[in-house]
């Protein structure tokens, strides 16, 4: 059996695992940016994730297919830390950061900067402005045409890419976790039973 059949056989069984809780690890970025929990920007970042789970898994079945059980277990414990930590921190991103406008009926992303206009607005309507990371907004809110009237746009484009960053970090980590998994179990020759004496 040549190695790009017993890759074959790994990704087959990779999805098969993955399965079992989602449906298949190729699809998971896009049901999330389906169910809405994706981050607004960019645009297509679902399609890189589902490209960078199967170039990780390449990267898996090229460098531990030989290795010994304790990097397996080391490389296994480290990416699923890793896989709770960007999952959460994403998670906490999302409430704090993301905000439907109802105004431009779709989600916004927040800054973490009020622009110089928006506190003088502040100001005037006594609107604390020590915390500007989103900060009190939503009075200013309403009356903004966009995000880009309240926060600067660089605090906004740092918020996005911190967010990409941790969704693409998400499926990164699943699918180092789950590689490393199936490879290992995969390698596992099942006993020969020996045959009986006619």
């Amino acid at each position: 059996m040549s190695m790009l059949d017993q890759f074959e056989q790994v990704t087959s069984r990779f999805g098969r695992v993955a399965g079992y809780a989602i449906g298949g690890t190729a699809i998971i970025p896009l049901i999330g940016a389906f169910s809405g929990i994706a981050p607004p920007w960019p645009d297509g970042l679902s399609v890189i994730s589902s490209v960078i789970i199967l170039i990780t898994l390449m990267l898996v079945f090229h460098l531990f297919t030989t290795t010994r059980r304790w990097v397996f277990s080391t490389v296994f414990l480290v990416s699923a830390a890793l896989l709770v930590t960007c999952l959460g921190a994403y998670t906490y991103m999302r409430i704090e950061f993301v905000l439907f406008h109802p105004t431009a009926k779709e989600s916004i992303i927040l800054g973490c900067e009020w622009r110089t206009e928006a506190l003088e607005v502040a100001k005037v309507h006594r609107i604390p402005t020590t915390d500007q990371c989103p900060g009190q907004f939503r009075d200013m809110l309403l009356d903004a045409r966009d995000q880009y009237d309240i926060w600067t746009e660089r605090s906004i484009r740092q918020v996005a890419l911190l967010m990409a960053c941790l969704w693409v970090g998400i499926f990164m980590s699943l699918s180092l976790t789950i590689g490393c998994f199936v490879i290992w179990y995969a390698k596992q020759a099942a006993p020969v039973e020996p045959t009986p004496n006619a």
